[in-house]
C-alpha cells in the first residue's frame, strides 16, 4: 500500500533551515540569537516532534516549532541519547539529563 504525501508533507519537505521552519509557521524569533544556535533548535524541534503520536498535522508541527524556540530561548540543556552500543559508560540517556552546570562526562564507547 502506497501512502500519498499530503500538501503539508510536501511543504514541510521543502523547509531546509531553522529560519524556514520558524517563518513557515509564523513563529517570531530573533535572527541574531538563532544564527549560532540553529543546530540546537533543530534538535529541540525533532525532540518535540517525537513526543507527538500518530500522523502529524499542522498544529503538531506548529507547536513543535514554537516549543523548540521557547526552549532554545530558555537555554534548556538537551539530554542526548546514549551511544548506539547501549553499553556506554558516562553517556547521559534520555531519562538521565545532564545538569546545567555540569561538564559533559568523558565517554568510553566501543563504537567511538
Amino acid at each position: 500500500m502506497q501512502v500519498q504525501a499530503t500538501d503539508m508533507d510536501l511543504a514541510i519537505a521543502e523547509l531546509n533551515s531553522a529560519e524556514s521552519f520558524l517563518d513557515f509557521f509564523d513563529v517570531k524569533y530573533h535572527p541574531l540569537y538563532l544564527k549560532p544556535r540553529r543546530i540546537k533548535f533543530m534538535r529541540l524541534f525533532r525532540q518535540q516532534l517525537e513526543k507527538c503520536a500518530g500522523p502529524l498535522d499542522w498544529n503538531d508541527y506548529y507547536h513543535a516549532v514554537a516549543n523548540a524556540y521557547k526552549l532554545l530561548e530558555r537555554d534548556v540543556v538537551m539530554a542526548l541519547n546514549g551511544g548506539a552500543c547501549s553499553s556506554c559508560s558516562g553517556c547521559p540517556t534520555d531519562d538521565q539529563p545532564m545538569a546545567d552546570n555540569q561538564p559533559s562526562p568523558a565517554r568510553s564507547c566501543a563504537h567511538d
